[in-house]
């Protein structure tokens, strides 16, 4: 498993509200559960099926198994369906000239604000047109509605995001986030 930065945009939920966690936190075994791994599992598929703009293909995979930290996930239709709904809304969303990033390690981005910070956001859209950045946030998890509204983590994206865009010479004034999350009924 990878290791996160001490200040990870996923944790700060926790580190934002309570800054002593990082410390208490030190030192502690990353672990994770079955529904995390095959979290990773539909992440990566979508990053594929992103990346490759082979999302026509996501029923081949129905049936493989993939071992992701320790635990054998099989792909199943719950997940191709649940992975097309992001790849599909993403899609629908595209406009000529806008520019994706897959996948987008923010960290070097972020630690221009704090060496601590890092994060790698699901997917970033930058509009040049309206000089506009969308960020996304693919979120498998069934069970807890996550609000994009005031979203502590989608906010360390969006700077995130918006530091890199800057670094790469663009300024963007708009920064919208959302999440996309096919197994809880919203």
């Amino acid at each position: 498993m990878a290791q996160h930065a001490k200040l990870s945009a996923s944790a700060a939920h926790r580190w934002m509200v309570c800054p002593g966690s990082v410390r208490l936190g030190k030192g502690l075994p990353d672990t994770t559960s079955e529904a995390a791994a095959a979290g990773t599992v539909a992440h990566d598929l979508a990053a594929w099926a992103l990346a490759t703009h082979n999302g026509a293909l996501l029923n081949d995979e129905i049936g493989r198994v993939a071992d992701q930290d320790g635990y054998d996930i099989t792909i199943d239709a719950e997940m191709v369906d649940a992975v097309r709904l992001y790849v599909d809304t993403l899609a629908a969303d595209k406009q000529p000239g806008d520019v994706d990033w897959v996948e987008v390690d923010l960290t070097t981005a972020l630690q221009r604000i704090d060496e601590s910070t890092g994060g790698t956001a699901d997917h970033v859209r930058f509009r040049p047109a309206a000089k506009h950045l969308f960020v996304t946030d693919f979120k498998y998890g069934a069970g807890v509605l996550v609000n994009p509204e005031g979203n502590k983590q989608l906010r360390m994206y969006a700077l995130g995001a918006l530091l890199d865009a800057e670094g790469r010479g663009a300024l963007v004034p708009t920064v919208t986030v959302r999440v996309v999350q096919p197994r809880v009924a919203h």
